[in-house]
């Protein structure tokens, strides 16, 4: 809410849902009274935001929240820089999952990792942070090259979830496709939720660019 009664609303969502959310507010709100900062985002990626919408507090709501950012705030990326997700835990103690989905629609699981010996990467397993833990990813360290950005370029999504109870049973596969992986995470969060589990979950948009 700023001074003089207006409201800033923010978020990433579709084309269409964007469109259909400005004709709404556009007949309950006067002109110049919502400061607008949605960011509309590829299709390729509403089936990640769809999976998400069910865990992330609506604009003005309240519920658990699950903290988001790229070191330092950035929001561009240059080709070679390190990918490095800052999160923190919403007000409960469980997993997390985090994930890269880039706009041509490959996806990569930063957390949990699998092993990858030709990459010099080591397994990064599943561990329980606690209620309001900061989080550190993509810090180069032995066995953890990090990520980086790079071809192609375009703007990419990081999307995460925090969890009371693991999502999944198994690692999932690190060569998956997208569509088989958001597949099973809308499954996987529609029974976690009809199991009374808790979920958070957060995604932000990152712009990949040349040097």
């Amino acid at each position: 809410m700023r001074d003089g009664g207006n409201i800033t609303l923010g978020g990433l969502a579709g084309p269409s849902a964007a469109d259909a959310l400005r004709q709404a507010l556009a007949g309950v709100t006067s002109p110049g009274a919502v400061d607008w900062r949605v960011t509309s985002v590829d299709p390729v990626f509403c089936p990640a935001l769809n999976a998400l919408h069910p865990i992330m507090p609506a604009f003005g709501g309240v519920g658990p929240r699950l903290g988001l950012t790229l070191a330092n705030g950035r929001t561009q990326l240059r080709d070679g820089d390190s990918i490095l997700p800052r999160l923190v835990m919403p007000d409960f103690r469980g997993y997390l999952r985090v994930d890269y989905f880039t706009h041509d629609g490959s996806i990569s699981h930063l957390y949990p990792q699998p092993a990858d010996p030709k990459q010099g990467m080591t397994a990064d397993p599943p561990h329980v942070f606690q209620a309001g833990e900061a989080v550190k990813l993509g810090d180069k360290a032995p066995g953890h090259p990090g990520w980086w950005a790079g071809t192609p370029y375009g703007t990419d999504m990081i999307f995460a979830i925090a969890s009371s109870q693991p999502l999944f049973e198994r690692p999932r596969p690190d060569d998956e496709t997208a569509t088989n992986y958001l597949r099973d995470l809308q499954t996987a969060v529609d029974a976690a939720q009809g199991r009374g589990v808790r979920l958070a979950g957060n995604a932000i948009t990152v712009d990949t660019v040349a040097k």
